[in-house]
C-alpha cells in the first residue's frame, strides 16, 4: 500500500458511514420536498468536506515528502564528510603555550630590604612630682619627641632573617633637682637575626632585642594602648620606660597540646649579658643573665582567645651603696637625686668608682631574681568583629634585690584594658600598682624621702581615649593619677600622636 493508503481507507470509512445513515432515515423519512432539499444541501456539504480533506492530505503528503529528501540529502553529506576525514592526515598537535615571565621588581628592588618608620610625639601636663626623663620616658609640661624609629627588614637566605632597628630622640631631660637639658639621643633600638628552622623545630634569636620577660617586654612598647609605660616597669628597668633590652641570644620550641586542639604551648630559653642598668649590672660585670619562660595559648571559641605565661630572670648587678640609704645624702643638695660624685673618704686616695646611672661599684656583685606571670585575653564579637572588641593585659611581677645590708623581696603589677567601640574610636584604662624594688637605680629610690626603701608604695589609675582613622595612625589622651606614701602625689595630662609606615611586626601570638 502506498503513502496515500490510510488517508484514502479513512476517506471511504467516512463515506460509508455517512451513506449508512442516510440511507437509514430515508427509509423511515416520509418523502417530503423539504426533506429532500435538506438532504442535497447536506451532501453537498459533505462533498466540500471531503473535498478540503484531500486537498489537506494532499499537502501533507507533499510536506512529508520533501523532508524526506532533505534527510536523504543530509546523509549523504555526512557520508561525504567522512570519507574525507578519514583520508586526510592527523592536524599537528597545538603548540604549547609560553610560560608567563615572573614577575620583577623595577630597578633592583629585589636586593632592597624593608623598611618601617615610627613617629611618637608625647604632649605632658603634669601637677605635682614632676616626671624624669632619663627613666620614665618623656618630659613634665611641654611636648617632646619621643621617638623616631627607622627600621630594616630582610632574609637573609630562606634560614634567616635579620631586623635592625634605630631609634632617634630629641628631650627635654628635667632632672629631679630641678634641672633641665635638651638632649638629642640616636641609639640603636634593635639588631638581631632570627633562625626559624633550627634543628628539633625550634627557634632562635641572637643580638640585641626585647627580652620577652613578661609581655611588655616581648612586644615594641608603642604597640600598646598607653601613652606612658606602667610603673612598675619604670621601677624594675628603669631605661626611659622602654623595658628591658639585652644582648644575647633565646630558643623557643612550639607544640600543640596532645589532649586538647585548643591548646598551644611556647617554651624559651636565653641568656643575656645583662645590659640594663636598673636591674642588672648595665654591662660592667662579666655576669649573665638567664632567662626562662612557659606559655600557653587558649582558644576559646572562635571569637575569643588567652594567653597565660610565666617568665624567670637571675643575674647579679655590681655591688654599692644603694642610694638614699645614708642620712647625709639629705643635704647634698640634688633634690633627693643620688650623689655619685661623694668626696673621696679611702685611703689610697682614689675616687668612689660611681657610673652616670648613680650607682657606686665597690666591687663584688649583689644577685637579681626576677619573677612575672602575665595573664591576657582578646575577644571580638560576631558581628562587627573587625571594628569592635575587647582586651585584657594583667602583668604581675616579683623583685628579689641581694643588698649589702637586707635585702628586699618587692611586688608590683598593672592591668591595661581597652574596648573599641568601632573602627575609629576607643576607650581603655590601666590600674598601677609598685612597691619600691630597691634597685640603686629605680626611680623610687633616687627620689628622696624618710620613708625606708622597703616600705615604699605607688599606685596609678589612667582613663584612656583613643582615636584610629586607620591602624597606621593614632591619637590619644591619657589622664594618669598617681599616689605615693614617699613623695608628693601627681597628676597628668598627656596627648599623643603615633604613626608608622612600612611593615608590621607580628609575633606568635
Amino acid at each position: 500500500m502506498d503513502r496515500q493508503g490510510p488517508a484514502a481507507m479513512i476517506i471511504l470509512i467516512l463515506a460509508i458511514c455517512l451513506i449508512a445513515s442516510n440511507g437509514a432515515w430515508a427509509q423511515t423519512a416520509s418523502p417530503s420536498p423539504q426533506g429532500v432539499e435538506k438532504m442535497e444541501q447536506e451532501l453537498q456539504q459533505m462533498r466540500e468536506s471531503i473535498r478540503t480533506m484531500r486537498e489537506t492530505v494532499r499537502s501533507q503528503q507533499e510536506l512529508l515528502r520533501q523532508q524526506e529528501e532533505r534527510l536523504r540529502q543530509q546523509e549523504q553529506n555526512l557520508e561525504q564528510l567522512r570519507r574525507e576525514s578519514a583520508s586526510a592526515p592527523p592536524p599537528p598537535p597545538p603548540a604549547a603555550a609560553a610560560p608567563a615571565p615572573a614577575p620583577r621588581l623595577p630597578g633592583g628592588l629585589l636586593l632592597n630590604p624593608e623598611m618601617r618608620v615610627e613617629g611618637n610625639m608625647i604632649g605632658n601636663k603634669t601637677y605635682g612630682l614632676e616626671r624624669d626623663a632619663e627613666l620614665q620616658g618623656f618630659s613634665s609640661d611641654r611636648f617632646s619627641l619621643k621617638t623616631v624609629e627607622v627600621g630594616f627588614r630582610a632574609s637573609v637566605d630562606p634560614f634567616a632573617e635579620f631586623e635592625a632597628v634605630i631609634e632617634a630622640q630629641r628631650l627635654v631631660e628635667v632632672e629631679l633637682d630641678g634641672g633641665r637639658q635638651l638632649e638629642n639621643a640616636l641609639e640603636l633600638e634593635v639588631a638581631h637575626l632570627t633562625l626559624p628552622r633550627l634543628p628539633l623545630r625550634t627557634r632562635g634569636r641572637i643580638g640585641l632585642m626585647r627580652t620577652s620577660f613578661g609581655e611588655y617586654n616581648d612586644d615594641d612598647p608603642e604597640e600598646f594602648p598607653q601613652i606612658d609605660p606602667p610603673n612598675v616597669i619604670v621601677n624594675i628597668f628603669g631605661e626611659e620606660g622602654e623595658g628591658w633590652k639585652d644582648v644575647g641570644f633565646n630558643l623557643n620550641y612550639q607544640f600543640g597540646n596532645p589532649w586538647s586542639d585548643k591548646l598551644t604551648h611556647l617554651l624559651w630559653f636565653g641568656i643575656y649579658a645583662g645590659e640594663n642598668n636598673t636591674a642588672f649590672n648595665g654591662g660592667n660585670l662579666d655576669k649573665p643573665v638567664y632567662f626562662a619562660r612557659a606559655e600557653t595559648f587558649f582558644e576559646l571559641g572562635t571569637r575569643a582567645g588567652a594567653e597565660l605565661g610565666i617568665s624567670f630572670a637571675a643575674g647579679q648587678r655590681p655591688a654599692g651603696d644603694v642610694a638614699g640609704d645614708d642620712d647625709d645624702d639629705d643635704d647634698n643638695g640634688n633634690g633627693g637625686m643620688v650623689d655619685d660624685d661623694d668626696d673621696d673618704d679611702d685611703d689610697n686616695g682614689d675616687d668612689d668608682n660611681g657610673d652616670d646611672e648613680g650607682m657606686a661599684v665597690s666591687g663584688g656583685s649583689l644577685d637579681t631574681f626576677l619573677f612575672n606571670v602575665h595573664f591576657e585575653i582578646d575577644w571580638q564579637p560576631s558581628v562587627y568583629s573587625l571594628d569592635r572588641g575587647f582586651s585584657l593585659l594583667s602583668e604581675f611581677f616579683y623583685a628579689h634585690a641581694e643588698r649589702e645590708d637586707d635585702d628586699i623581696d618587692s611586688f608590683g603589677g598593672y592591668v591595661l584594658t581597652q574596648y573599641r567601640l568601632n573602627s575609629r574610636w576607643a576607650i581603655g584604662g590601666r590600674f598601677d600598682a609598685s612597691e619600691c624594688p630597691g634597685f640603686a637605680n629605680s626611680l623610687c629610690v633616687q627620689i628622696d624621702s624618710d620613708k625606708p626603701i622597703e616600705e615604699r608604695f605607688e599606685w596609678a589609675i589612667s582613663p584612656i581615649l583613643s582615636y584610629s582613622p586607620s591602624r597606621f595612625l593614632t591619637f590619644r589622651l591619657q589622664y594618669k593619677h598617681t599616689d605615693r606614701n614617699y613623695a608628693d602625689d601627681s597628676d597628668e595630662l598627656m596627648a599623643q600622636a603615633l604613626f608608622i609606615i612600612g611593615y608590621e611586626r607580628p609575633e606568635p601570638f
